[in-house]
Protein backbone atom coordinates (compact mmCIF):
# COMPACT_ATOMS: atom_id res chain seq x y z
CA UNK A 1 0.00 0.00 0.00
CA UNK A 2 1.31 3.10 -0.96
CA UNK A 3 0.67 6.53 1.40
CA UNK A 4 0.86 10.05 -0.57
CA UNK A 5 1.52 12.85 1.03
CA UNK A 6 -1.17 15.73 0.64
CA UNK A 7 1.17 18.48 1.98
CA UNK A 8 1.61 20.61 -1.26
CA UNK A 9 2.30 24.19 -0.95
CA UNK A 10 -0.41 26.34 -2.54
CA UNK A 11 0.96 29.08 -4.59
CA UNK A 12 -1.70 31.36 -4.37
CA UNK A 13 -1.65 34.08 -1.89
CA UNK A 14 -5.07 35.39 -0.06
CA UNK A 15 -5.42 38.62 0.20
CA UNK A 16 -8.29 39.64 1.60
CA UNK A 17 -6.98 38.39 5.09
CA UNK A 18 -3.80 41.11 4.50
CA UNK A 19 -6.54 43.43 3.43
CA UNK A 20 -8.49 43.12 6.77
CA UNK A 21 -5.64 43.85 8.57
CA UNK A 22 -4.41 46.60 6.78
CA UNK A 23 -8.46 48.11 7.26
CA UNK A 24 -8.03 47.32 10.94
CA UNK A 25 -4.65 49.27 11.52
CA UNK A 26 -5.82 52.29 10.06
CA UNK A 27 -9.23 52.56 11.98
CA UNK A 28 -6.75 51.90 14.81
CA UNK A 29 -4.86 54.61 13.80
CA UNK A 30 -7.55 57.29 12.96
CA UNK A 31 -9.02 56.37 16.27
CA UNK A 32 -5.55 56.93 18.62
CA UNK A 33 -4.69 59.91 16.81
CA UNK A 34 -4.93 63.33 17.78
CA UNK A 35 -6.90 64.88 15.19
CA UNK A 36 -5.36 69.17 14.47
CA UNK A 37 -8.05 71.11 13.29
CA UNK A 38 -6.46 74.28 12.14
CA UNK A 39 -7.52 77.81 12.52
CA UNK A 40 -9.20 78.77 9.63
CA UNK A 41 -8.13 82.66 10.78
CA UNK A 42 -4.64 83.14 9.58
CA UNK A 43 -2.66 85.00 12.67
CA UNK A 44 1.31 84.71 13.95
CA UNK A 45 1.93 83.00 16.66
CA UNK A 46 5.45 82.94 18.60
CA UNK A 47 7.22 80.33 18.72
CA UNK A 48 8.08 78.43 21.61
CA UNK A 49 9.67 74.56 22.74
CA UNK A 50 7.12 73.67 25.10
CA UNK A 51 4.28 70.97 24.65
CA UNK A 52 0.78 70.60 26.35
CA UNK A 53 -2.08 68.40 26.01
CA UNK A 54 -5.44 70.25 26.69
CA UNK A 55 -9.17 69.51 26.02
CA UNK A 56 -10.17 72.78 25.34
CA UNK A 57 -13.93 74.26 26.12
CA UNK A 58 -13.32 77.29 23.41
CA UNK A 59 -10.71 78.50 21.25
CA UNK A 60 -10.24 82.07 20.76
CA UNK A 61 -8.23 83.98 18.14
CA UNK A 62 -7.24 87.44 17.95
CA UNK A 63 -5.66 88.81 14.60
CA UNK A 64 -3.08 91.60 14.24
CA UNK A 65 -6.52 93.99 13.14
CA UNK A 66 -7.83 93.05 17.04
CA UNK A 67 -10.52 91.09 15.07
CA UNK A 68 -11.63 88.57 17.56
CA UNK A 69 -13.37 84.97 16.69
CA UNK A 70 -14.82 82.57 19.23
CA UNK A 71 -14.63 79.18 17.59
CA UNK A 72 -14.20 80.61 13.96
CA UNK A 73 -17.10 83.10 15.03
CA UNK A 74 -16.55 86.66 14.51
CA UNK A 75 -17.22 88.50 18.14
CA UNK A 76 -16.56 92.17 19.26
CA UNK A 77 -14.51 92.24 22.36
CA UNK A 78 -17.47 93.98 23.79
CA UNK A 79 -19.57 90.68 23.68
CA UNK A 80 -16.72 88.00 24.17
CA UNK A 81 -18.18 87.60 27.69
CA UNK A 82 -20.90 86.75 27.62
CA UNK A 83 -19.87 84.13 24.48
CA UNK A 84 -17.47 82.89 26.88
CA UNK A 85 -20.14 82.43 29.47
CA UNK A 86 -22.29 80.45 27.39
CA UNK A 87 -19.49 78.25 26.15
CA UNK A 88 -18.34 77.26 30.11
CA UNK A 89 -21.96 76.43 31.14
CA UNK A 90 -21.62 73.45 33.67
CA UNK A 91 -18.19 72.99 32.98
CA UNK A 92 -15.78 72.07 35.27
CA UNK A 93 -12.32 73.79 35.57
CA UNK A 94 -13.32 75.15 32.04
CA UNK A 95 -9.85 75.71 29.63
CA UNK A 96 -9.79 77.89 26.35
CA UNK A 97 -7.16 78.14 24.26
CA UNK A 98 -6.20 81.58 23.03
CA UNK A 99 -4.78 82.35 19.34
CA UNK A 100 -2.84 85.87 19.56
CA UNK A 101 -1.07 87.22 16.81
CA UNK A 102 2.54 87.80 17.88
CA UNK A 103 2.60 91.36 16.87
CA UNK A 104 0.10 92.54 19.41
CA UNK A 105 1.18 94.36 22.27
CA UNK A 106 0.93 92.61 26.08
CA UNK A 107 -1.34 95.13 26.81
CA UNK A 108 -4.32 92.73 24.45
CA UNK A 109 -2.56 89.79 26.13
CA UNK A 110 -3.81 91.15 29.93
CA UNK A 111 -7.23 92.17 28.86
CA UNK A 112 -7.84 88.65 27.89
CA UNK A 113 -6.40 87.42 30.92
CA UNK A 114 -8.11 89.75 33.21
CA UNK A 115 -11.80 88.53 31.14
CA UNK A 116 -10.50 84.98 32.10
CA UNK A 117 -9.71 85.54 35.75
CA UNK A 118 -13.05 87.33 36.17
CA UNK A 119 -15.19 84.37 34.32
CA UNK A 120 -12.95 81.99 36.44
CA UNK A 121 -11.42 79.92 33.01
CA UNK A 122 -7.95 78.92 32.81
CA UNK A 123 -6.30 80.56 29.44
CA UNK A 124 -3.71 78.19 27.48
CA UNK A 125 -1.71 80.87 25.20
CA UNK A 126 -1.28 78.61 22.36
CA UNK A 127 2.21 78.93 19.98
CA UNK A 128 4.17 77.25 16.86
CA UNK A 129 6.65 74.88 17.72
CA UNK A 130 10.34 75.82 17.80
CA UNK A 131 11.97 73.90 14.52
Amino acid sequence: MSMKMRNKVDPNFNMSSLADIIFLLLIFFLITSRMVTPSAVPIKRPKTSMKTSVTPVAHITVTDQLRYYVDNQAVTFGTLEGVLRNKIAGEDDPVVILDMDKSLSIERLVELYDLANDLQVQLVLSADPKK
